[in-house]
């Protein structure tokens, strides 16, 4: 363990990997010739970034397929913490190993990113049937961050998806399908991203982003901050963590709806289905949301406030916002909201602010 601890890879890159091969054919048929290049692939202070891995123009063909990738790269990977705790743990031979906390061979996770993927796929038409077009799949953004480990768990932790784009096929076993067909979605687009952080100093969880979201469709975007969250919940002993992530308190959250030709699309895939006219229908909508809203979420000011906004943004969809704090300092936590005689008591506990435009 020693020696690893003792030697360093530096950098380096190759460039212009190339790769044909000729894969064995199957019975009666031509062979398939397969294709593999990279662009480059580089490590330490050559790699994209000055640090990490990282390969560069990567594309493949065969079968009737092909595809590439712009970038793959990975940074902040670490054995150092699992190393420390490897030598620890020889040290001490006679140590009870059920005692041992495993976690803490978890080994830094880093960041991994990868860009610009492409993907044409080839389908196969059953027998009697005309041929059919290729499936074409992409994604313009993944990125997995894990950081600042505690214990060996993250207390950090981000994911990122944009541009995922696949196509809508329908299917005997596929209602949705057909629905967002009917609504003129033949390509989904499709984007979302988590990011959270833990902070010691002020035993909060912060939600900084929580978002998902389709082109021509919707995006739904959250944040919210989990007071009283202490180190506790990421200890070995399970009975103290669960102690510790039950005393966690909701202090704030703010959620944002946006419409972005979703609903009208809706509401005429639905009038089409009654033979109605969309009009007739988003009016319906418009006083369902109204009426039962209201008698679902009670008399209250805050009630009558989010009942107004939803009924609003029914009637003409765009953008619905709605803000939520905690009228104690320490936040609500699960014990306010388990004595509740009534759910709509939990607008007496709220600061809540909600608008529609």
């Amino acid at each position: 363990l020693s020696v690893y601890e003792s030697i360093s890879y530096g950098s380096g890159e190759s460039r212009d990997l190339s790769i044909a091969v000729s894969a064995p054919p199957k019975p009666g048929a031509r062979p398939e010739p397969v294709s593999i290049s990279i662009a480059r692939i580089a490590y330490g202070a050559d790699a994209p970034g000055g640090a990490g891995f990282g390969m560069e123009g990567f594309a493949f063909a065969g079968g009737g397929a092909k595809g590439s990738i712009a970038s793959i790269s990975h940074v902040g990977f670490s054995l150092t913490s699992v190393i420390a705790e490897l030598k620890a743990m020889l040290a001490k031979p006679d140590a009870d190993l059920e005692a041992l906390d495993f976690r803490r061979f978890i080994p830094a996770l880093g960041t991994t990113r990868m860009t610009g993927l492409d993907i044409l796929a080839p389908q196969e038409a059953q027998p009697g049937q005309a041929k059919l077009p290729p499936v074409k799949l992409g994604l313009d953004l993944f990125e997995f961050r894990a950081g600042e480990p505690l214990n060996g768990v993250p207390t950090s932790l981000g994911l990122s998806v944009e541009g995922l784009k696949a196509p809508v096929v329908a299917g005997p076993n596929n209602p949705a399908a057909k629905d967002l067909l009917a609504m003129g979605y033949k390509l989904l687009n499709l984007s979302a991203k988590l990011d959270l952080a833990w902070d010691q100093a002020k035993s909060e969880l912060g939600i900084r982003s929580l978002s998902l979201g389709g082109v021509d469709m919707a995006t739904f975007e959250a944040k919210g901050t989990l007071g009283n969250v202490t180190k506790d919940l990421f200890s070995q002993d399970l009975a103290l963590a669960q102690v510790a992530a039950l005393g966690a308190t909701a202090r704030s959250v703010e959620a944002r709806l946006q419409n972005f030709g979703l609903f009208e699309k809706l509401v005429e895939n639905e009038a089409r289905k009654a033979r109605r006219k969309p009009e007739d229908m988003r009016r319906e909508y418009a006083m369902i949301a109204s009426l039962g809203l209201a008698a679902m979420l009670g008399p209250s000011d805050a009630a009558k406030t989010l009942t107004s906004a939803i009924a609003r943004f029914v009637a003409k969809p765009g953008t619905l916002t709605v803000q939520a704090r905690a009228k104690a300092g320490g936040g609500l936590g699960l014990a306010d909201v388990i004595t509740l005689t009534d759910p709509t008591e939990i607008f007496d506990k709220i600061d809540l602010q909600a608008n529609a435009e």
